[in-house]
């Protein structure tokens, strides 16, 4: 009989450490450009980033390489980007969390961002071979509905770092449930348990011990 759970996880901070890549991205940066020209380019990054809600790192490096050499800034740039190995960010533990969730029920990565870096990073640090499904959007909070009602019927678990996040989603849709991971800057930044959350957690691997009777709690 299938069992009727739906676990769905976010990849920035949840599975992967993100601050870690962000951290090489930027040595990497400064190793290539200088340390001038690689803070103008994470104004672009922030700039773009607050106008478009959204993290879209080849138009960062279009809008960025427009104004210099583009044909030779866009390749620097690309193979730094091209050549980051994701799977040296996993947090420990991270895949056999998502073999163990799926013995519960299904395992869905949940995440967001552009359609290129974001799915280069979940292919290749091995993420998308050990669940059931990758849904990678621009915005994930405007498919929240439409997937409450793909999985009616299922018990549906939200698993991520960002409190605010899990909070909107617990705002509109009470009968979910809600985990968060207080791993990465969002769970270093005072943080403190979330009355309206179901479940907090300091790390990925605690995931390992979760049962049914989390749920019941």
């Amino acid at each position: 009989m299938e069992k009727r759970v739906v676990f769905f996880i976010d990849v920035d901070n949840t599975l992967l450490d993100n601050d870690h890549i962000k951290e090489e991205i930027k040595k990497s940066l400064i190793r290539v450009l200088g340390r001038d020209e690689a803070n103008h380019f994470w104004h672009h990054h922030d700039d773009f980033r607050e106008y478009k809600k959204l993290v879209d790192f080849p138009n960062i490096i279009y809008q960025y390489c427009a104004e210099k050499h583009k044909d030779t800034c866009d390749l620097t740039l690309s193979r730094i980007f091209g050549n980051i190995e994701f799977s040296h960010a996993l947090y420990p533990r991270a895949t056999e969390v998502l073999k163990y969730l799926k013995t519960l029920g299904k395992v869905v990565i949940f995440t967001e961002g552009d359609s290129v870096y974001q799915e280069r990073k979940v292919e290749q640090s091995g993420l998308g071979k050990d669940v059931d499904e990758v849904l990678l959007y621009e915005h994930k909070l405007e498919h929240i509905g439409e997937l409450i009602k793909k999985f009616e019927g299922y018990t549906i678990i939200f698993i991520e770092d960002r409190p605010d996040t899990l909070q909107k989603i617990k705002n509109q849709f009470p009968k979910v449930f809600t985990i968060e991971v207080c791993q990465g800057h969002y769970g270093n930044e005072d943080h403190k348990i979330h009355s309206s959350l179901d479940l907090t957690i300091n790390s990925i691997s605690e995931l390992l011990h979760f049962s049914e009777s989390n749920l019941k709690q």
